[in-house]
């Protein structure tokens, strides 16, 4: 993380994916992946095939563990940092992906919660800035944001105040 700071930048606030989305992901494919297992375990018990389909369901299950365990750590491979100059997001583990805005540049901030994120307590914010060419034509890759956070309504307030005090 120090590769990405310059000179006499401190890190005010940081945070990754929040926790409570990374949560209710691992339980949806959690449940999808039992779902599936028994739909399989069923249908081989019927044919009389229980014997040899164990070893399909465990490879079934393997590589369901890996998909799954692959989908938590690129969740968590996101970072998101506010520094005493900038704004920086940060993602990927293999392709990286680094967005870094400085602090004057933000004109505004927005933040969305979808019923899901309201019962789950998860969110993102959006910065804007004059300029929101990004080389992109798609609207989220062109909008800068910190993504699922934990409770956004009041890391936006804590990210405004930063922002505040330190764009000048």
């Amino acid at each position: 993380m120090k590769n990405i700071l310059t000179e006499n930048e401190d890190i005010l606030w940081k945070s990754r994916i929040g926790t409570h989305y990374r949560i209710a992901v691992l339980i949806g494919q959690s449940i999808l992946v039992i779902a599936v297992l028994t739909l399989i375990y069923i249908g081989l018990s019927k044919m009389d095939w229980l014997s040899l389909g164990k070893y399909l369901l465990l490879i079934i299950f393997l590589i369901s563990a890996i998909f799954i365990g692959a989908k938590q750590l690129a969740l968590f491979a996101n970072l998101y940092l506010i520094t005493n100059e900038r704004i920086i997001i940060k993602r990927g583990i293999i392709k990286r992906k680094l967005t870094s805005i400085r602090l004057e540049n933000i004109l505004d901030t927005r933040t969305t919660q979808s019923i899901m994120g309201r019962i789950i307590r998860y969110g993102s914010v959006y910065f804007y800035t004059a300029n929101q060419s990004h080389d992109s034509n798609d609207f989220k890759e062109s909008i800068p944001e910190f993504e699922f956070i934990n409770n956004p309504f009041k890391e936006q307030s804590t990210i405004s105040k930063i922002h505040k005090e330190n764009k000048n």
